[in-house]
C-alpha cells in the first residue's frame, strides 16, 4: 500500500524531470527518505 503511492510519485517525478534526471533522483530520494 505504501509502495503504491510511492510508485505513482516516482513516475510523476520521472516525467517532471524530463531534462533533469539529477533533480528527479533528488526528489525521489526525498520521498523515500523524508528525513
Amino acid at each position: 500500500m505504501l509502495l503504491d503511492p510511492l510508485t505513482a510519485s516516482a513516475r510523476l517525478v520521472v516525467i517532471d524531470s524530463k531534462g533533469k534526471p539529477a533533480r528527479g533522483l533528488s526528489v525521489y530520494r526525498r520521498f523515500v527518505l523524508p528525513r
